[in-house]
């Protein structure tokens, strides 16, 4: 174990200088040795090869000029016009003996290295390091303070342990992993992630590209899901002259651009997926992850740094971290600092800056979520027709969001054009991957819901027929569905579907529901209602919307003695009950001879008023006369609580 006291510069690493002083010199064979080392601390390093080619030129060995040329354009094709080799037009001399030639110029097995930084992860190290077992040639972990098992637990997988000291800053950690790095790649990753199936297999056939310099593998964090992954550089060639920037949410995206212009390479989103535990709901919690993070965030923020697309990262880091402490309000203010920026570079495009597909892409499915979910979807409206957001192509998630914005300001013909492009492009690959909820069921329910206000029956038919094709599973669309027929009149249909979801799902009150009120609807029913509710109550004793449904059919079958009784345990009203649950407690309290009705806001007492007068006109239509008539001569008791109803009733 080593401890970390005066930190090389990693930036440094592979520095070029002392091979070319000693080539200055005409000291060839050193300079050839000081080149050898540089690729030997940073593998992935065609100009150090390059420059290898021009010692051996001047040595006179053109084969081993040539070699080294040729090896140095294929790792880095955009080599070829800013160092140019001009090889004699004449016979080749024989090799010099160049210690570890046949190393420079060719490229064995490449190799991975693991770097992390680790504190207190015993709970998490373990999975982390046995997903990577099987593709890791070299594992360096820097532990920065823990006191469990954290350290034991590494070095019983085969890391390496260098201890850092910690200074409140990620990259200074980061860096320190990265110096060990011995590996042709670097795979960069947190004790409390782990490499989903399949995905060690996926990067070691992506590192065997060679026009690739780094990978952005997306991550999703558990139990956020519906946020999406984000894709950050966390694959990367050991290359020199790359170093972690930012004290939070660090990035190595800087050096790596550089090299990517200068190299002629290209940054790709891998295939692989990595699954973040830290940002579970229980672990983050915890953990105080969103408070540390703003808490380092705000150091930044205090001198933020000056590179306008940094700036960018920064803002919206902290946007995003503010947001999930529960101050959706302030997230967003430093979400649209980072948008207000980000739209300039777009428009400017200053010195060539460019802002990576990657960063966009995430930036706008975190972005216009949080946007719908504080209310503001004319925002989200607005925000999908700015420069940033016009400067790349749309996700499935994007057209998803946007179309929720748009149905809830009543555009349902542009709604329902989202919800397509949604369906249309969820299965295509992407920058970022698509929110989890766009895979699933949502986007058919969004779009039959606008096809329905737009009056479309026929395609809202359709699309059910659809969703339920690619989603066989799904009851809530299945439920919808039925619900629609119901709508278009068909309600022996409605009630077979939901029959048959009741064989399967039992257990989903929402299934018996539907059912209860198909049939409570349609008086050709009537004893079929009677065996349904039974058979929901059985299943679900005591559930509040279940009873009040029985209570319903009990007193449209004229069982006033029967309804109060089942409702006589819930003497508390439970929160959250829908208009119609709630009405129908409210009319069996009016049974009481003194009954204590209970209060319902100015907001819901209209809806209760209504169902409380369906019920009310319902029982009377089935003959239950001495119901209503006892009903109607105690509504005095229900004018504080239902003043619609009241009225109603009373005019009758």
């Amino acid at each position: 174990m080593n401890t970390i006291l005066d930190e090389p510069n990693p930036a440094a690493l592979g520095d070029l200088a002392p091979a070319r002083n000693c080539m200055n010199r005409g000291d060839l064979q050193a300079a050839w040795v000081e080149c050898l080392e540089a690729i030997r601390i940073r593998p992935f390093h065609p100009e150090a090869v390059l420059l290898a080619g021009k010692i051996a030129l001047a040595a006179h060995d053109f084969n081993t000029a040539r070699l080294c040329v040729d090896r140095a354009l294929r790792t880095a094709p955009g080599l070829a016009e800013s160092h140019i080799i001009v090889l004699p037009a004449v016979a080749d001399q024989e090799s010099f003996e160049w210690p570890g030639r046949e190393e420079l110029i060719n490229s064995g097995p490449l190799r991975i290295s693991v770097c992390m930084i680790v504190k207190d992860e015993e709970a998490f190290l373990g999975k982390c390091l046995e997903s990577v077992r099987q593709i890791a040639s070299q594992i360096v972990v820097v532990d920065t303070g823990s006191t469990d098992r954290t350290v034991e637990i590494a070095r019983e997988h085969g890391a390496e342990i260098h201890i850092h000291v910690w200074n409140d800053d990620f990259s200074a950690a980061r860096n320190a992993a990265m110096v060990h790095a011995k590996g042709d790649w670097i795979l960069a990753l947190d004790a409390d992630e782990e490499l989903t199936p399949g995905a060690g297999q996926r990067l070691v056939e992506e590192i065997n590209n060679p026009a690739v310099i780094a990978y952005e593998v997306p991550l999703v964090n558990e139990g956020r899901e519906e946020e999406g992954a984000v894709c950050l550089p966390r694959l990367f060639r050991n290359i020199p002259g790359a170093f972690y920037e930012g004290r939070i949410h660090e990035q190595i995206v800087a050096g790596l651009i550089r090299r990517t212009l200068g190299w002629g390479l290209e940054t790709r989103v891998s295939q692989a997926v990595l699954l973040h535990h830290g940002y579970s709901r229980e672990v983050s919690a915890s953990r105080n992850k969103p408070q540390r993070n703003l808490r380092l965030l705000q150091k930044e923020i205090e001198n933020p740094p000056a590179d306008p697309v940094a700036r960018a990262y920064l803002f919206s880091h902290f946007g995003l971290e503010t947001a999930r402490t529960g101050d959706l309000a302030g997230g967003i203010l430093y979400y649209e600092r980072a948008l207000e920026l980000l739209n300039q570079l777009v428009d400017s495009n200053k010195g060539g800056i460019s802002i990576s597909p990657e960063f966009r892409a995430s930036f706008l499915q975190q972005f216009a979520p949080y946007l719908n979910r504080a209310g503001r979807h004319l925002d989200v409206i607005r925000l999908y027709q700015t420069p940033l957001a016009r400067s790349g192509e749309m996700s499935a998630s994007d057209h998803y969001t946007l179309g929720l914005a748009r149905g809830r300001t009543g555009q349902y013909e542009q709604a329902a054009r989202e919800f397509q492009a949604c369906l249309a492009k969820r299965r295509a690959s992407t920058r970022v991957p698509n929110h989890a909820i766009v895979l699933g069921d949502a986007p058919f329910q969004c779009l039959a819901s606008a096809l329905m206000q737009l009056k479309r029956h026929g395609e809202t038919e359709m699309v059910y027929r659809q969703g339920i094709s690619e989603q066989p599973q799904s009851v809530e669309l299945r439920l919808e569905y039925a619900r629609f027929k119901l709508q278009q009149g068909r309600p022996l249909e409605a009630l077979r579907d939901t029959h048959l979801l009741t064989e399967k799902h039992s257990d989903n009150t929402a299934v018996w529901l539907l059912g209860a009120e198909i049939c409570l609807a349609h008086p050709q029913f009537r004893e079929i209602v009677m065996d349904w509710t039974a058979a929901a109550v059985e299943r679900h004793p005591g559930d509040p919307a279940i009873s009040a449904m029985r209570t319903e059919a009990l007193l449209v079958a004229g069982d006033a003695q029967a309804a109060q009784a089942l409702l006589q345990p819930m003497r508390d009203l439970p929160a959250g009950l829908d208009g119609r649950s709630l009405a129908a407690f409210i009319f069996c309290r009016m049974f009481e001879d003194a009954p204590t009705l209970p209060a319902v806001d100015a907001q819901t007492e209209p809806r209760v008023s209504q169902a409380f007068l369906d019920l009310y006109r319902r029982i009377g239509l089935a003959g239950g006369t001495a119901i209503v008539q006892l009903v109607k001569s105690r509504i005095h008791n229900l004018e504080a609580t239902l003043p619609l109803a009241f009225k109603a009733i009373t005019q009758i």
